[in-house]
């Protein structure tokens, strides 16, 4: 199990973020940090954790501060995701890591799952 969960959804909102960890049976208590960034503390199965919603370009970053979810890696959530925004969702091929310079990302989309390059992440 990852450290902390990241996933990246293309067009969509922070509100449309809500709505999903909503829909997972998770209660919610949003703060704004500033216009891009949605700091939202979340609990779920009798665990509190932090999750950061950002949006930067076309992406919303989907955060999850916690080893505490319901996936086991970034790509299992992404998978979750894409089933419910259907909309493109991109996770990291292996997790973050410091000084990682494999810029491999999952991409989900209507053709499938597909490794691509990913430069700047």
């Amino acid at each position: 199990m990852q450290s902390d969960i990241e996933i990246y959804v293309k067009n969509t909102s922070s509100a449309a973020v809500e709505k999903w960890l909503q829909s997972l049976g998770w209660q919610l208590e949003l703060f704004a940090v500033n216009r891009n960034t949605i700091k939202i503390s979340a609990e779920a199965n009798g665990q509190r954790f932090d999750v950061f919603a950002v949006t930067s370009g076309k992406f919303i970053s989907v955060w999850f501060q916690t080893d505490q979810t319901p996936w086991a890696n970034d790509l299992e959530c992404a998978k979750q995701a894409w089933q419910y925004f259907g909309k493109e969702v991109r996770a990291s091929q292996g997790g973050w890591q410091e000084d990682n310079k494999d810029d491999r990302w999952w991409k989900l989309d209507d053709s499938g799952e597909t490794l691509i390059d990913w430069p700047g992440y």
